[in-house]
């Protein structure tokens, strides 16, 4: 349960791409056949993985002439700005901004993915261009203004990007918003992190508002500055941080009685014990490590950052929404 992607098509005739659905960044990207660092064999007419994309047989693709760099928290690819027909499940936008890629660090090279796409604001995009959803939303060719996702748990096939839409076979009972917070504009798709708790009978924590959380479907664990994963960790008795392991990694009691929650806009959250629990630190270990990564001083996340990845994701049918000023609902997936 690392890496969620789906397949897209571009050009014409249509080249099949399979894209890691990422609502942590705008930019859409593909690995192209020039690519000067991956394996060759994985064209777009391979049966096995269909990974790149190639340009010199597409009748409708333009060439941009910008170069093309996009950074992530680990990693990058390269590039040049192109532009063709994209399709994602039936909805195509003729003439869609991206990066056909040239060159990718070796994160991205070990990937089955051959591309990215970016969910969030455009105004985040290092191409300057629209994203695909929000080109979308501009020629009103979607429903409604949102985007659902369901992430499966444990199982290749179940997970499912709704562009314009929810599929109601997804989650249960009600949905609960959190508006997007605003402090530098539309950008990432970031909540206000107010509390959590780690036992049912144990202490929980409040914190002050001003930890935003971007929802991130594009990063596999959670995220929290250094001293907030410490109060997170401090309602988990007998945790402690496991600087032998890694840094940032933190290690709690295997037996512990967890119930383990995330408070976004003052509404607790819940999350599954087998998606916290890593598992042991090693073989009979009595500890077990948390899928909460303390974020130190001296990276490269902003300060008062937080970011929640897959680990929590998978349990709640989550909706993007740009109505009402922007907002996420969660529901129970099923």
């Amino acid at each position: 349960d690392i890496l969620y992607y789906g397949n897209i098509t571009l050009g014409s005739p249509p080249q099949l791409v399979s894209a890691e659905i990422d609502s942590g960044s705008a930019d859409l990207w593909v690995t192209t056949t020039k690519c000067v660092n991956c394996d060759s064999s994985k064209t777009s007419t391979s049966s096995s993985n269909k990974r790149q994309y190639d340009s010199s047989v597409s009748a409708t693709y333009s060439d941009k002439r910008d170069a093309f760099h996009v950074g992530y928290g680990t990693g990058s690819v390269c590039g040049v700005l192109s532009a063709d027909g994209v399709n994602v499940n039936g909805l195509k936008i003729d003439a869609q901004d991206f990066g056909g890629v040239y060159k990718k660090t070796d994160v991205f090279r070990s990937t089955p993915n051959g591309g990215l796409l970016g969910l969030a604001f455009g105004t985040i995009a290092t191409s300057k261009r629209p994203p695909f959803f929000e080109n979308l939303l501009s020629a009103r060719k979607v429903r409604a203004p949102y985007f659902g996702i369901s992430l499966a748990r444990g199982r290749n096939l179940g997970s499912e990007l709704c562009l314009g839409c929810v599929n109601k076979l997804k989650w249960r009972g009600d949905f609960q918003w959190i508006s997007v917070t605003k402090k530098v504009g539309m950008s990432y798709w970031n909540i206000p992190l107010t509390g959590f708790r780690g036992t049912r009978d144990g202490p929980s924590a409040t914190l002050p508002g001003s930890i935003s959380a971007a929802v991130d479907t594009g990063t596999s664990l959670i995220y929290f500055p250094s001293s907030v994963a410490t109060s997170f960790y401090s309602t988990i008795p007998g945790s402690r941080e496991a600087s032998d392991i890694g840094p940032g990694i933190w290690a709690f009691p295997c037996d512990a009685s967890l119930s383990i929650a995330l408070a976004f806009g003052g509404i607790m959250f819940e999350m599954a014990t087998a998606d916290f629990n890593l598992g042991r630190t090693k073989k009979g270990s009595p500890e077990c490590v948390g899928a909460v990564i303390g974020i130190g001083k001296d990276s490269e996340f902003p300060s008062g950052l937080a970011i929640i990845g897959v680990a929590f994701l998978k349990n709640w049918y989550s909706v993007f929404d740009y109505s009402h000023g922007a907002r996420i609902g969660f529901a129970r997936s099923v």
